[in-house]
This record gives C-alpha cells, structure tokens and sequence, in this order.
C-alpha cells in the first residue's frame, strides 16, 4: 500500500505577524531591563567629593587643613579652635585675574621675591590689603558649628574605628561647606577686586623680574 504525503499547513498569514512582534516585544523589554539595571547600579550617589579632605598639619597635632570644593579651612587648636577661611578658586574669573592672585599669594609668602623686586612702602601696602581682603571673617555661629564638628571629628579619630572618623569626617566637610554656600558670592565679589589690584601692583621691570625668579 502507497502512502502519499500530506500536503503541509502553512500558519496563517495574521498569526506570523502576531508571532514576530511578540519576539520584538520580549527583546526589547530584555534590553530595556538590562541597561535600567545597569544604569542603577552605576548611579552612585557620593556624600563627599573624593577630593574633599581632613588634613593635619605640622608636628603639634592641632592643626587641621579641610577642603570642601572651592573652599579651604585652616583650623588651629582643640578646644578653643581658631578658624581661617578662603576660597582657593572662584568660577568666572579670567585667566589674567587668577594669575593675578596667584602671583600676590606668591609674592606675600616668599620673603626671598619680594627683596628682589624691591618693593617699596606704598606696594607692601597694597600688597598686604589684596591678601587681607582674601580673609574672611566668619561669624560666631559659624565658628560655633565648626568647632561642633572638629570635636566630633577628633572624638572619632581618638576611638580608631574607620567608619566612625570616615563618618565624622565626612560630615565635618559637609558642615564647611555649607558655611562656605552664603558667602561664596560676596568672596567672588571681592577676588574680582583684588585680581585688579594685583594686576597693577609690580612695576613692568619688577614684572619681568618676577617672570624669571617667580616660576
């Protein structure tokens, strides 16, 4: 007996589309989900700026340098700490006006340039009112805070503990900063100023001196 072959049945025409898209459908959320994931898990949120620091400073033990972005803190002492604050960068300045500063900083922290530029009474001045005006006088509650955080910090660093000093560490940053915020502007204000200041403190000759030994 002969068997014949059955034709075979083609699937409709309407179920091969409805097929095809459901494929698509199911790659596309696969590839959705996975890159939604990824992108979770590399949206770290960061309490601090890894470059946002405690640092002490000289062999006495009680002086501390903290960095919160723009701003610096100088802190000397334990109980009854003083506090020197200043902005080591501001956003808008030119080139010039940084270089400005820059060279007045220098200039006032190096005993050896200023004999050779042979400054004389009127620049000493000046040169002293660009760098005073690059103080800034915090406010007792201000201090109040801060010395708040340095003892909670010191707390934390005496006990040895890694998660506590990093803790309080990071929140004695965070308590800098949010000092810094309400007198970020009046600071650029006044850096403005002073980078004019400096800009015409040396004579051309002094200038040129200062090219050649101030690098």
């Amino acid at each position: 007996m002969i068997e014949t072959a059955q034709p075979l049945r083609r699937m409709p025409a309407w179920l091969s589309v409805v097929t095809i898209v459901l494929a698509l459908a199911v790659g596309a959320a696969a590839i959705y989900w996975f890159f939604q994931s990824s992108s979770e898990a590399r949206d770290i949120v960061l309490d601090r700026d890894p470059s946002d620091t405690v640092t002490e400073q000289g062999i006495n033990h009680n002086t501390w340098r903290v960095r919160a972005g723009d701003f610096q803190l100088t802190v000397v002492g334990r109980d009854k700490p003083s506090f020197e604050a200043e902005f080591r960068r501001f956003e808008g300045l030119s080139t010039e006006q940084v270089h400005a500063l820059s060279m007045a900083r220098h200039i006032a922290n190096d005993r050896t340039i200023r004999e050779a530029l042979s400054l004389s009474k009127d620049q000493q001045e000046r040169l002293k009112s660009i760098r005073a005006g690059a103080k800034i006088d915090l406010s007792d509650a201000d201090k109040a805070t801060l010395t708040k955080a340095l003892k909670t910090y010191l707390s934390a660093s005496d006990t040895k503990d890694p998660k506590a000093k990093d803790k309080a560490e990071t929140h004695f940053i965070q308590e800098v900063e949010g000092v810094s915020r309400p007198i970020a502007l009046v600071a650029q204000k006044s850096a403005i100023e002073r980078a004019e200041a400096a800009r015409t403190l040396l004579a051309p000759v002094q200038l040129q001196t200062y090219q050649k030994i101030g690098q």
